[in-house]
């Protein structure tokens, strides 16, 4: 853990002490007179003026990504492959071999990407980042939307739910600076957050998140939580008119359209969809690392939560906050879940970081209704997690030198493809044609247990005229194995600069850039 990681959590489980100590004196003792009027709204303009700051540099930061011609994310490139095989009208769910094959996502994602470069002839990236930084301001609409419908029956739900919205777009960067980048996940936050905001809209309300649902479904199979948490929310409401048409319509679309995916694939939509995510099992390292590292840097909030969540839910309406618990909890499970997946990367943090923003807002503005002299230490808390949260924005912003390391790596692997096929293992859309990257070939074989049939015999043929690597794959591993026996490294070269500025950096001095040819 870094000397800045440590410092947040500090910060962040300090600050919630201190304001726990002050609301509970406050409520003990009715400090109204603690602070003055003029205090109080000075704290609330500047809880504001954050969530207005860290939106529009979020904006910015994106604004100068978006035309990047290198993948920000380490296997954006990949990602990219996956939109051009929609564009290019080439099969999707393959057998894993020596060539392309998919990652463990659903095909939404990519298929709205190709449809949009149909119409729209930019590069792929510049698209694909467009639907991210799209889906996020949508995102920071709904919340807005979602927490002021919550809080409607407090006369501070214009300040909290701008709020709510400020906190997402200032989780940027602790939840990976995913926000703009060729992902799928804002697609599939936003359509789940638009299911969420019009389940409760009477009938045609339901039709419409059934279908936003399904949709969510086929872009992140995590969407599946909040179908099950909407489900068992109509049910403790008993609102069975709304929980059929719910299960109808959302459950036959998903079960309908994985059948068919299936038999087109071959069964291949199902092994790399759902078989390989389970695959990879739950790690309990990986679920305290989210108790004891993620969890507390949202401590003020927590906390806010905690004092006040009891309160609240006598005042809220029956409806919203059943929905509002119910989602929270499949907020915080998915992340959980997530985070204890093998692979799970700092943006599965931002379903539980998001609901605890909206239901510690709601918290804070029934609250703030009922006890007024409660409000400096809400803003303040509030105040503590903008803090806790913040980061240096020139660090996500690319570089010269980041696209002069992506200008290097792929000249390279253009002189090398003169001699024939190359494998770029860790980096995808740098070769004509595409192959799998690496995170696929192991989630892969950690299904299997054995090397793909296609892909042992593209390695004993010497398929490849050149593999490249970053750093070299361990010897007792089956793919190792395979690789010493057919191919050497025969050049290195480190590279001091990556081009890839979120998540995980590399290639990196600790990774060195290996050259393989056959023996």
């Amino acid at each position: 853990m870094s000397i800045g990681v440590l410092g947040r959590l500090a910060w962040a489980l300090a600050t919630a002490g201190v304001g726990a100590f002050w609301i509970r004196r406050a409520r003990r003792l009715g400090l109204k007179t603690s602070f003055s009027l003029s205090f109080v709204k000075a704290l609330g303009f500047v809880c504001l003026a954050l969530s207005l700051f860290w939106g529009v540099v979020w904006l910015t930061i994106a604004c100068f990504r978006i035309t990047y011609p290198f993948e920000l994310e380490w296997i954006g490139g990949a990602m990219r492959d996956h939109v051009e095989r929609f564009l290019h009208h080439q099969p999707f769910y393959v057998p894993p071999g020596g060539g392309w094959f998919p990652y463990e996502y659903p095909p939404l994602y990519p298929w709205v990407c190709a449809q949009l470069l149909k119409w729209f002839p930019l590069p792929a990236f510049v698209v694909m980042r467009g639907v991210s930084i799209f889906s996020t301001i949508g995102c920071a609409v709904l919340i807005a939307l979602w927490t002021k419908q919550l809080t409607a029956g407090s006369t501070q739900s214009a300040l909290w739910s701008a709020l709510a919205a400020g906190l997402f777009l200032a989780a940027y960067r602790v939840t990976g600076a995913w926000y703009d980048l060729e992902r799928l996940d804002m697609l599939f936050l936003f359509l789940s957050l638009l299911g969420i905001y019009v389940l409760d809209k009477g009938r045609i309300g339901t039709l419409t998140a059934s279908f936003a649902f399904t949709l969510a479904f086929f872009t992140k199979q995590q969407a599946l939580l909040f179908i099950v948490a909407a489900v068992l929310a109509l049910w403790h409401l008993r609102d069975w008119r709304s929980l059929c048409l719910l299960l109808g319509l959302t459950g036959g679309g998903c079960v309908v359209a994985v059948l068919l995916l299936n038999r087109a694939t071959n069964g291949w939509f199902w092994f790399y969809c759902f078989r390989v995510p389970l695959s990879n099992g739950i790690h309990a390292v990986l679920a305290l690392l989210f108790l004891y590292n993620d969890l507390p840097l949202y401590a003020p909030l927590i906390i806010l939560i905690a004092l006040l969540g009891r309160q609240t839910v006598h005042q809220m309406p029956l409806r919203e906050k059943t929905l509002l618990f119910a989602m929270t909890a499949a907020g915080v499970l998915g992340s959980w879940l997530s985070r204890a997946h093998w692979g799970g990367d700092q943006n599965v943090l931002m379903t539980a970081y998001l609901f605890i923003g909206i239901m510690a807002c709601t918290c804070a503005a029934y609250a703030s209704e009922a006890h007024s002299y409660l409000q400096p230490g809400l803003l303040g808390l509030t105040l503590a997690q903008f803090v806790a949260i913040a980061y240096n924005p020139l660090a996500q912003i690319p570089h010269r030198q980041n696209r002069e390391a992506g200008q290097r790596y792929l000249k390279e692997v253009q002189t090398l493809e003169r001699g024939g096929e190359v494998l770029c293992l860790d980096h995808g859309g740098f070769t004509v044609p595409p192959h799998f990257q690496i995170m696929g070939l192991l989630d892969v074989l950690n299904t299997l247990h054995q090397m793909p049939l296609g892909l042992a015999r593209a390695l004993e043929a010497k398929r490849y005229s050149a593999i490249l690597t970053e750093g070299l794959p361990g010897t007792k591993d089956v793919f190792g194995q395979m690789l010493y026996t057919f191919y050497r490294p025969v050049q290195r070269w480190n590279e001091t600069t990556p081009w890839v500025v979120t998540g995980f950096l590399t290639p990196a001095p600790q990774r060195p850039v290996y050259i393989w040819r056959p023996r």
